[in-house]
């Protein structure tokens, strides 16, 4: 259950993110808003937090995710937008930004379900 509870905090961060920061500073459409989010959500969790925080410390890990965020945003807003040079680098700079300073609250989330998963 607290897993779960992790991945859904992860997705409400990433929805509100995203999803803002789209809506003020470009046109996107929700078709285009919903699939950005929903493609960085799932790779990021896959890579960042069930591989890359697996193996390192939750510091290393959120040091790590930025790069992660700023790469997933810059190629998903180039793909699903054909944007201008701000919605190509401005959101994902601070999407990834704001995502990052979000993130070790999942990491923690995280450790504290892995930890009350493990049998005593």
């Amino acid at each position: 259950m607290e897993f779960w509870r992790a991945i859904g905090l992860k997705l409400l961060f990433t929805v509100i993110t995203i999803l803002s920061l789209l809506a003020i500073f470009s046109e996107a459409n929700l078709r285009s808003m919903i699939g950005i989010t929903l493609f960085v959500f799932a790779v990021s969790f896959l890579i960042g937090d069930l591989v890359i925080l697996r193996k390192v410390s939750s510091i290393t890990a959120t040091i790590i995710d930025f790069p992660l965020y700023l790469l997933l945003l810059w190629i998903s807003c180039d793909f699903f937008l054909f944007a201008d040079i701000l919605e190509t680098y401005g959101i994902p700079l601070m999407g990834a930004t704001f995502l990052t300073i979000l993130e070790p609250f999942v990491h923690i989330r995280l450790r504290y379900a892995a930890r009350k998963s493990k049998p005593d």
